[in-house]
């Protein structure tokens, strides 16, 4: 069972939150039905160029599996987080 919404981005960025901080730059956008992250400037954390969905109804003593493909033009860490805010 997917819970993420348009997970395949055929609706463009719809469902997601993107983010770019302040101190961060750069655009992110899909491209042939893949989220493309243009990073200028990353900033000085992980966060600072993100995406994120949510709320996900996430139940204690679940366990879930988190799935998905990425790709860049040079070496970068990337990280997949869930999180209660």
């Amino acid at each position: 069972n997917n819970m993420i919404s348009n997970g395949d981005f055929s609706n463009g960025l719809t469902s997601w939150e993107p983010l770019i901080d302040t101190s961060a730059s750069g655009l992110i956008t899909v491209v042939n039905g893949q989220a493309k992250a243009s990073i200028t400037n990353g900033g000085i954390e992980g966060w600072m160029v993100s995406m994120s969905q949510g709320p996900l109804n996430i139940e204690t003593n679940s366990t879930y599996t988190c799935l998905f493909e990425a790709k860049a033009d040079s070496p970068r860490s990337i990280r997949a987080n869930a999180a209660s805010l």
